[in-house]
């Protein structure tokens, strides 16, 4: 993502005369491999962001029966 907004930056800097506005100006391929860049690191981020690895039949933690406790260690220690 990072390089599709670098390959961004000569095109903006050529539109300085015209107060940084890219209005009207033909796309060359830097900013259209960046913008293919953006949207394929967007896609990148959102596929991070899922779980690794879902549970099939839905139960997590706290839907599990009591006695299926049994592989589940405190965090903290108790006190005596």
């Amino acid at each position: 993502m990072t390089i599709g907004v670098l390959l961004h930056l000569p095109m903006f800097w050529m539109g300085r005369a015209d107060g940084f506005r890219l209005a009207d100006m033909a796309m060359d391929a830097e900013m259209l491999w960046g913008m293919a860049l953006i949207v394929a690191g967007l896609a990148v981020a959102g596929y991070g962001l899922l779980p690794k690895k879902l549970d099939p039949a839905g139960a997590g933690p706290a839907q599990r029966h009591p006695s299926q406790w049994s592989d589940v260690r405190p965090t903290c220690p108790r006190n005596p």
